[in-house]
């Protein structure tokens, strides 16, 4: 299955960044390694997106057959960390991706959309605390913050169902790691669950069609440290 297969992507995604960092999560918290995480960094992302979408009709209960979110996200981030104590790191980081994700749902015997519910995310961006624990080069950390995007909701086939579109907001969730391969160079590997809520469809169904819009991405980046 289709997310199956993404979820093994992520997975590996993360195992990459297990394995560089090696040796390092053997010092332990607070290792004397010389490891320096203050400061800004300013890096680049790409990953993968995941879960599924569903267009639904309250007035009546029906629901679409769910769709696969898909598309590869690529984007920037800027952030910068402070280390409280010798082990203990915090943080803020901003990002943006530039391509869009998407989700074709498809007719189910109680919701007809002419073959296509398409939900889609575009100019997508997130601003997030971080807090983590400093392995010397390996940093383990969590993120939590606020996520916005333009989400729509269309049905290509059908004609006359326009839709409708919104910028939605939410919560979005995380945790990562991140190794230093020099003092100036990091790779991170990052999994993220963003939640921006309910998009309305109010020129379809009389106003009773929505979705939901939830996906998870994971992410690999490099980060150029200051």
């Amino acid at each position: 299955m289709k997310i199956s297969q993404k979820l093994k992507s992520s997975l590996a995604l993360f195992s990459a960044a297990l394995t560089l960092s090696g040796t390092a999560a053997h010092a332990g918290p607070g290792s004397a390694s010389g490891s320096n995480w203050t400061g800004f960094y300013a890096g680049a992302f790409v990953g993968t997106v995941f879960g599924t979408n569903k267009f639904e009709e309250r007035s009546v209960t029906a629901k679409a057959n769910s769709g696969t979110w898909e598309n590869t996200p690529a984007g920037v981030n800027l952030g910068y960390n402070f280390e409280i104590t010798r082990n203990i790191i915090i943080g803020a980081e901003a990002d943006y991706t530039f391509n869009k994700i998407k989700a074709d749902g498809s007719n189910s015997a109680t919701f007809n959309c002419a073959g296509i519910c398409r939900a889609t995310v575009d100019n997508f961006a997130t601003v997030r605390a971080r807090v983590g624990l400093d392995f010397g080069k390996l940093l383990a950390f969590g993120t939590v913050g606020y996520g916005r995007g333009k989400a729509r909701g269309s049905f290509p086939n059908f004609a006359g169902a326009a839709g409708g579109s919104n910028t939605l907001s939410g919560v979005v969730w995380g945790f990562g790691l991140e190794y230093l391969i020099t003092n100036n160079l990091s790779i991170k590997g990052e999994y993220l669950n963003t939640d921006l809520g309910r998009l309305e469809l109010p020129t379809a169904c009389s106003t009773n069609c929505f979705t939901d819009i939830n996906f998870q991405t994971a992410r690999i980046g490099l980060n150029y440290r200051f």
